[in-house]
Parts: C-alpha cells; structure tokens; sequence
C-alpha cells in the first residue's frame, strides 16, 4: 500500500514469486521450464492458460470498477479537501479519517 519496492527475498517470503533464480543461471532455468511446458499435453496447457487469462481479465474489471466506487467516495471526502488546501497551502495534511 506504500508503493514502496521490495527485493527479491521479500517477494519470495510474501508468496508473490515462486522462486529466485542467480543472473547466471536465468537462461537455462527458463528453457527447462520452456521445454518442460512444451512437452507436456498441449489442450489441458491451452485451456489452463484461458483460463488463467480470462480470472486475470475479469478480476481486472472487477477490480477497476471496485476502484471506481472507492475513488468517489474519497473525492467527497474532508481527507481530500483537506490534502488538496494543504498542497495549495505548502503544509502538512491533517486527516480525520471523514
């Protein structure tokens, strides 16, 4: 929620990548992996990937519209009246959380 970049160890450790892999070592896991992909049932591989596409897809409309709500309601908040008078006003914000 900070936008703040985390390191590899991290995304490891919070499940948001499967494995590391060392700069020298990156070619050859990716083609194991390529082969490996390539050998495998070439209808249940298509299909798994739809399948991947299209959740990805509707979770992205899901989320969009998820944010769009979201984004309203802030717009009409004191928070955000407040942060715009104190950027106009060269000041720190203060929220109330209304």
């Amino acid at each position: 929620m900070t936008g703040d970049r985390i390191g590899a160890d991290e995304a490891l450790a919070w499940g948001l990548v499967h494995r590391i892999v060392p700069v020298d070592e990156l070619d050859a896991v990716a083609l194991d992996l390529a082969r490996r992909l390539a050998a495998g049932p070439p209808l249940a591989l298509a299909l798994a990937k739809q399948l991947v596409d299209q959740v990805f897809a509707d979770a992205v409309r899901r989320g969009i519209r998820q944010e769009l709500v979201a984004q309203t309601a802030l717009f009409a908040s004191e928070d955000y009246r407040e942060a715009k008078a104190a950027r106009l006003e060269d000041r720190p914000p203060v929220f109330r959380g209304r």
